[in-house]
């Protein structure tokens, strides 16, 4: 860091230390320790450096310079975290020196409640204030695009090739969104919303410290970047209780009105440490798990008739295993449904044939309609959902119908299997029994990532069981390949045929296998997935892994503190300090931002790759043969073309195995001289 003053060196770098230190350890009895321990160690190595220059002046005869009494002085440290003590006042140190955004509270109401009066010894009704954590997404925008380096990455993004689907950019819906194509640069908000237990769920305290939070993505910024926890940022946090007695519309109030001065064509100017900016910005989707959603869109819940948010599909429509899409939602039948709930006074008829309550807040943006949100989680829908259902439907068979092998023989096998490296953490828990299999469920008892490791395995784990050409095995495969294409980062248009032949074999398999098994909800999801990822791009930039994983920290430090008389004051510091410590502390990884804006405005504009002093021309042909690329059972592979490898090789994702060696085949034939230049690499 280019700081002159010894003193602001000090304290900054002190400030940093206790904001990096507050991100990670839960127990502030623990940071204290490791605070006092740190002063000490401080003072004692300045101490010894200064003992050591003392003895080095004396030998020179210089104790008598003044330069030389100032530098032993500045080795005098007392007591370095002073100021910094108390959790307020560190607080207030990054306000000063880490851009620390300090949440807004907005009051909605009262509830009584009741106080103890110390003095006689009995409670007392007492009116109490009800309200929720906001944080200015304006404020958030400024301190994120303080980088030039991130600001040239929103200015400087681009659309894929022709054909390829990688992000947001190359869908239907940015094609068609009116806002972007005024402002293609514009700011694109991917908001999230979940609910989360800070207690234990199996306590009676659950429903009154259940709290709803929202999280947002900005979608310009580079994958890796947006996979870190700090780059989820937090717009509010919320009593459960206060959403069911207030609506979404009150929560969600001040977001609305940020986002009218966002979405006009004069946006908001503000001034970063880089001179003045521009910020527009536009809602582009909305995420989360299907109750989330359907309750911010005020639908009615997924258990309900009309289930389904984008068309008019019923569940007795699934009973029937019909592979017909409903009626879509257009706008104009959204409009016409909410002036049929409000000419019936909201009845429950009305909202049964429609499968609505009535109107969602966010259609007051300039540019959002839910209607035109046509995303979905793959992680619940498939993870969460289908996944573990056709595990235990499938295991059933094998174990105590068919008796192929037993519990203990699967468990064994699991226990061996060699998961690698970068799969031991998620590696499936080897605890099955028949009584667990035989429940009438569909629950495995792992984690959503051991579902994940657990179905690729499968077959690999039972081949000494089962035969490849097995039916039920085939059922496994089959939605192994619809989870290749769901979950790959990039994809190519022509493959979406493909992908409704894949759905509708596996619908077809799963019903005769299965004809007394009534299908989970989420099946009819899949029938959309084409639809979604045309529209949006690739599944998984939308799935909820990391807006899940961000309340891990948040549910800890809540244990810790166990102070419940206003959780989302209390907790959503915790986040603020997160984000200082990330964006205000300059902890960006921004060499990688640097290097593929650098390389992708090279491979985009020029379409070469020098190599030393020879230029090597990426021809369409190359290209070609990478596209055409697929695995020997027949299915396609995401594999993506030669120039963009190139550009994203800083991504936060790496092709698997397959691809590797599909891509090195390919540059070696046609760029015979880079052979030993790409395998310093790992291609």
């Amino acid at each position: 860091r280019k700081l002159i003053i010894m003193e602001d060196y000090l304290n900054l770098s002190v400030d940093d230390l206790i904001i990096k230190l507050t991100d990670v350890v839960k127990d502030d009895d623990t940071l204290q320790k490791f605070r006092n321990e740190c002063e000490e160690l401080l003072v004692n190595t300045c101490g010894f450096l200064k003992d050591k220059v003392n003895n080095f002046f004396v030998e020179q005869n210089l104790m008598n310079n003044h330069t030389a009494e100032g530098i032993l002085e500045a080795f005098d440290l007392n007591n370095v975290f002073d100021g910094l003590r108390r959790f307020d006042d560190q607080v207030t140190a990054l306000e000063s020196t880490c851009g620390y955004i300090t949440p807004v509270e907005i009051p909605l109401g009262y509830r009584m409640d009741s106080i103890l009066d110390r003095k006689s010894g009995t409670y007392k009704p007492n009116r109490v204030m009800e309200t929720f954590q906001y944080v200015p997404v304006i404020d958030t925008f400024r301190l994120v695009i303080s980088y030039p380096t991130i600001s040239n990455a929103v200015l400087n993004e681009q659309k894929s090739p022709e054909g390829i689907l990688s992000s947001f950019l190359d869908g239907q819906h940015a094609a068609n969104h009116e806002f972007l194509q005024r402002f293609p640069h514009a700011i694109r908000i991917q908001l999230c919303y979940d609910e989360l237990q800070i207690v234990n769920p199996l306590g009676s305290k659950t429903g009154i410290h259940k709290l709803g939070a929202f999280y947002y993505k900005i979608q310009n910024l580079p994958l890796h970047i947006n996979s870190e926890l700090n780059s989820i940022h937090v717009l509010l946090l919320c009593a459960d209780v206060d959403v069911k007695k207030y609506g979404f519309r009150a929560i969600l109030q001040p977001f609305l009105n940020e986002m009218k001065t966002l979405e006009s064509d004069e946006g908001k100017l503000v001034y970063t440490r880089n001179g003045p900016f521009t910020l527009r910005a536009t809602l582009a989707a909305f995420i989360g798990d299907g109750l989330a959603v359907h309750d911010v869109f005020n639908l009615l819940g997924p258990s309900s008739n009309k289930f389904y948010r984008m068309c008019m599909y019923s569940k007795d429509d699934l009973h029937a295993g019909s592979l017909e899409l409903g009626q879509e939602r257009t706008k104009n039948l959204y409009q016409a449904h909410v002036d049929s709930l409000i000419a019936d006074n909201f009845s429950d008829r009305q909202k049964t044939a429609t499968g609505m309550h009535g109107d969602c807040c966010l259609n007051d943006l300039k540019y959002f309609h839910v209607t035109r949100n046509k995303i979905f989680d793959p992680m619940h829908d498939f993870l969460c959902g289908i996944c573990p259902m056709v595990i235990k439907l499938v295991l059933q068979q094998y174990i105590p119908v068919a008796k192929k092998f037993d519990c203990k023989y699967l468990n064994g096998n699991i226990s061996s299997f060699q998961w690698g490296f970068c799969e031991i953490t998620n590696k499936p828990s080897a605890n099955f029994t028949e009584s667990m299999l035989r429940r009438r469920d569909y629950s495995l008892n792992q984690k959503v990532m051991q579902v994940w490791c657990l179905i690729r395995a499968l077959p690999f784990l039972l081949s000494e069981k089962i035969a490849s050409d097995d039916e039920y095995m085939t059922l496994i495969k089959n939605l192994l390949q619809i989870m290749e294409i769901v979950f790959a980062p990039k994809l190519y248009r022509f493959q979406m045929p493909y992908f409704d032949a894949l759905v509708k074999e596996f619908w077809t398999n799963f019903q005769l296998l299965f004809p007394d098994i009534n299908a989970l909800d989420k099946f009819h999801h899949v029938s959309h997935y084409r639809q979604f990822m045309l529209w949006d791009g690739p599944a998984i930039n939308y799935w909820c892994m990391r807006e899940e994983a961000k309340h891990g920290a948040v549910k800890a430090r809540a244990q810790v503190v166990r102070n419940f008389k206003n959780p989302p004051k209390t907790l959503i510091k915790i986040f603020q300090c997160g984000q200082s410590s990330k964006w205000g502390g300059e902890d960006v990884s921004l060499f990688r931002v640097q290097a593929f804006c650098q390389l992708r405005g090279n491979v985009e504009s020029n379409k070469e790759y020098k190599q030393g002093t020879q230029s090597v021309n990426i021809n369409s042909q190359a290209n070609e043969n990478l596209a055409s690329t697929s695995t020997s059972d027949g299915s396609f592979m995401s594999t993506p073309n030669f120039s963009d490898t190139l550009a994203s090789s800083s991504s936060s994702y790496y092709p698997p195995e397959s691809a590797k060696i599909a891509l090195a085949k390919a540059v070696v034939s046609e760029f015979p001289n880079s052979k030993d230049n790409f395998s310093d690499d790992g291609w």
